[in-house]
């Protein structure tokens, strides 16, 4: 029976493994990658091997953050026994497994899609020309890997009629495995070319590595022509697997007579089973044409009308341009997706975020869309139901149409602006921070500017950083200090543009006590790079509280409230913080005054460590000042 969730005595059943744990922990999810989750107890983590990492040395931290399950080849030695493994001679050969074992719980009808380029174009593409009429599952963007596969599988749904995969292969003997997890009763095959050639001999080998994908397959569409065509028609391994076929120049199944262009689409022209019929796309680069041409078949074989095609094939919507995901300020993740918006790319756009499961919170900025057939209200409905079908907690809509349906929105926090100069003068009291944030406009809103605003910054001009001059300083400083005396060394703001990464781990290789950085996001990132020493957080805020105890990061305490808000936090956790003092520079810090309160607070919070106390000396660069700075 195929269920969405599974506990992992079925998973153990499956892989006929080995479980320790508890066999009823529910699962959902599968992950291979530590620095995407958070506190997700119902995925399953596989600790897969490979020739540069071990999944197996992130097992402790992702228990510390909330992980129980996980895929193992052999029970680390941990801390905290609260997890479950189930334990497997191979964690890559069992996730291809249980991906296998899924598929074939199901009677879905699949589609394999494999080639050298525009797998993921004609995926996503077939998935609006077919959406209407089938409950589609797809490979997430381009999971076409021996990882990425049984990932995109294990996707697959109860209410699902159609799957849609995308296969590529990097050498020989790679498919037979992926063939037996997508199983596809229709292959397509887009193209041939020489991207991801270097593990085979030729491209004839490349091409008979790929065809493996379609030995059981009932049907195969591609381009006729070269030697792509001349394989395909006299491979043995597909004897008994119908063919069809198209061509601009050959005779074939579906003969293309002709392609028009002018500024802004392209008209084919085709001759198909004694009648010709012609399909406009919104596109008129070359590879668009041939991708369009390879969907137009498969609908042709399918059965739809020359009118339905005509009609569905105008509504195409751009792929190659869209879904760039990029880094984010305050430990945000951006989805960017300003080039187009209708309800189908939307639904694109949403299942994407979907997995992004490193974040709990989500958020998606949403503009007016300009050109639609439906009406208003019921547009501005379905686009309402999907937020609250992906569980979207924040909803920023800008314009005035899709503002006039906020009633229809039932997130956590709704936020309305006339226009994109409105947005982006009050983007600070979004208070975006540590969630996945989706930007979807239409193209005259211009979100590019939202995008640019909320995406960490990046520069152009190098900096050549010498890490051996930054060593024989930090000598040089210890040198005039005594043996028992620490260092704290700043690394905030990108190391000051140096590299925060890079020098951090110099300086944790030689031992410095401390690092100091401004923001929660700052040290979360140089933990997730590998750095372990303490490190000193100087602009704790209260969002980030959580951040801070998870990634043992020390935060700086600077007022009453913030160290009863951390201490609320804390839940009575056992931690340490650092005490600013305002000795005059009257940035932030507690005053004389209020000291006896804070001694108050600390004599009854055993918990609370203070590891520092700290000032700004605000005269040390005024001789007279002397003897006050002393």
């Amino acid at each position: 029976m195929l269920d969405n969730q599974y506990t992992l005595a079925d998973v153990a059943s499956a892989l006929n493994a080995e479980l320790i744990g508890d066999k009823d922990s529910l699962v959902d999810k599968f992950s291979i990658d530590s620095r995407v989750l958070g506190k997700n107890r119902r995925t399953l983590f596989f600790a897969l091997k490979t020739a540069k990492n071990d999944g197996h040395k992130y097992i402790q931290e992702l228990i510390d953050r909330g992980v129980v399950n996980f895929v193992v080849d052999k029970i680390p030695e941990i801390n905290n026994r609260k997890a479950n493994f189930v334990v497997v001679d191979n964690t890559l050969i069992a996730l291809q497994k249980l991906a296998k074992w899924k598929r074939n719980s199901s009677s879905l009808k699949t589609i394999g899609i494999t080639g050298s380029n525009g797998k993921t174009v004609v995926k996503e593409w077939l998935y609006q020309l077919l959406k209407k009429d089938f409950n589609i599952v797809r490979s997430p963007k381009s999971y076409n890997s021996q990882v990425g596969v049984p990932l995109s599988v294990w996707n697959i749904k109860r209410e699902n009629d159609l799957g849609i995969f995308e296969v590529g292969i990097s050498e020989p003997n790679e498919m037979d495995v992926l063939e037996e997890i997508v199983h596809p009763e229709i292959g397509i095959f887009t193209n041939i070319g020489n991207a991801h050639s270097e593990n085979f001999e030729n491209l004839e080998q490349k091409i008979q590595e790929k065809i493996k994908l379609f030995k059981n397959s009932k049907k195969l569409i591609y381009k006729d022509g070269g030697i792509l065509g001349v394989i395909i028609k006299e491979s043995e391994l597909l004897n008994n697997v119908e063919k069809l076929s198209w061509s601009l120049t050959s005779k074939s199944d579906l003969q293309i007579l002709g392609v028009s262009k002018n500024k802004s689409k392209s008209t084919i022209t085709g001759f198909y089973k004694s009648g010709v019929s012609t399909i406009e796309i919104p596109f008129i680069d070359n590879a668009s044409v041939e991708n369009a041409i390879t969907s137009w078949l498969l609908m042709l074989d399918l059965g739809y009308s020359r009118e339905e095609i005509s009609n569905r094939m105008q509504l195409l919507t751009p792929i190659e341009m869209r879904l760039e995901q990029l880094e984010g300020n305050n430990d945000c993740t951006l989805i960017n997706d300003v080039y187009s918006f209708d309800l189908n790319s939307l639904k694109i756009a949403l299942n994407f975020l979907d997995t992004q499961i490193q974040h709990t919170k989500r958020t998606v900025i949403l503009s007016s869309i300009e050109q639609s057939d439906i009406a208003p209200k019921n547009l501005y409905k379905e686009v309402a139901s999907l937020t609250l079908q992906y569980k979207i907690n924040k909803v920023v809509l800008v314009g005035n149409e899709i503002s006039e349906f906020k009633k229809l929105f039932s997130s956590d926090k709704i936020f309305c602006f006339e226009n994109t100069e409105e947005l982006i003068a009050s983007i600070n009291t979004l208070e975006l921070n540590d969630e996945v944030i989706l930007v979807k406009g239409a193209r005259s809103f211009r979100f590019e500017r939202v995008v640019k605003l909320l995406a960490k910054k990046s520069h152009d001009t190098v900096l050549e950083v010498n890490l051996s001059a930054i060593v024989r300083n930090l000598n040089f400083f210890k040198s005039q200090l005594k043996p028992e005396t620490k260092m704290m060394v700043m690394v905030k703001a990108f190391s000051y543009g140096g590299g925060s990464y890079e020098i951090a781990n110099v300086l944790q290789y030689h031992n410095v006590d401390y690092l100091a950085v401004a923001y929660a996001d700052e040290g979360k990132a140089l933990r997730d790079a590998g750095i372990s020493s303490p490190i000193l957080v100087l602009n704790p805020e209260v969002s980030s509280y959580q951040t801070l105890i998870d990634y043992n990061l020390e935060p700086e305490i600077y007022s009453i409230r913030v160290l009863e808000e951390f201490q609320k936090t804390l839940a009575g956790k056992q931690f340490p913080i650092h005490i600013k003092i305002d000795s005059g520079m009257h940035r932030l810090g507690f005053q004389q005054n209020h000291i006896p309160e804070l001694l108050e607070n600390l004599s009854q919070n055993k918990n609370i460590e203070v590891k520092s106390i700290f000032s700004h000396l605000s005269s040390a660069d005024d001789i007279n000042e002397s003897d006050f700075t002393k």
